[in-house]
């Protein structure tokens, strides 16, 4: 494996957990990657993606609220500004849009519309970032050909204009998209961060404090070749 490969510096990131509690078993929001991806190919995961500079625009005009933008900018390396928080809490929105075709957003004109966030205004609706919690942190171990950078939400069903899944994903990303609990889950391939971040969304609800911003946040890494985990 060459140095350029292990030295590949990770890009900022963002997935959300949308949970479903409606029928007394709690559910996610998840999609099976597509078999040509090279970023886990197969695997179960929440919809997310990188940050693009349209969600930067787009966090010019929405915020997050105080307690969030905090809770987003611990840990190292740091996050610049409030309105970097907020951006990632809208790139979560928007590929959970693109990705799933589902929209986590309340009616309303929205304050712009840079690139990418053109389907909430045809929807006539505004995204949400103040109806998601910061749930988790990881960073993408080296070595792999892609690195991420990764804060993981969570966000209720009841935040969605309409939970109904598409017959077909809208995109490539993924083959299948599904609301899944914690039986079917067995019967997917799931990465051990995917695992770890579930883990840490049960406990969350089971604890109630889904909607708590100030409860502890997990950051998972690799330091000096080892795993570990802190808390923020």
């Amino acid at each position: 494996m060459s140095e350029t490969v292990r030295r590949i510096r990770p890009k900022d990131a963002a997935s959300l957990l949308i949970y479903d509690r409606t029928d007394g078993e709690t559910r996610f929001l998840m999609g099976v990657r597509a078999a040509g991806h090279l970023f886990m190919p197969g695997h179960l995961v929440f919809p997310g993606g990188r940050l693009e500079a349209s969600d930067l625009a787009l966090a010019r005009h929405l915020t997050l609220d105080a307690a969030v933008a905090d809770r987003m900018m611990a840990g190292s390396p740091r996050l610049g500004t409030p309105r970097h928080a907020t951006a990632l809490a809208l790139t979560a929105i928007r590929e959970t849009q693109e990705e799933t075709g589902l929209l986590v957003a309340e009616p309303g004109q929205p304050p712009a519309v840079p690139p990418g966030w053109e389907p909430f205004a045809t929807a006539g609706v505004v995204p949400s970032p103040r109806a998601l919690v910061p749930l988790a942190r990881a960073i993408t171990p080296p070595g792999l050909p892609r690195r991420f950078d990764a804060r993981f939400f969570l966000a209720s069903a009841d935040r969605l204009l309409d939970r109904r899944l598409p017959s077909v994903p809208p995109t490539d990303e993924f083959d299948t998209v599904i609301w899944v609990g914690s039986e079917q889950l067995k019967s997917y391939r799931v990465a051990e961060i995917t695992a770890r971040v579930l883990d840490a969304a049960f406990r969350r609800l089971e604890a109630g404090t889904q909607d708590d911003p100030s409860a502890p946040i997990p950051f998972f890494r690799r330091r000096w070749g080892v795993h570990t985990v802190e808390y923020l």
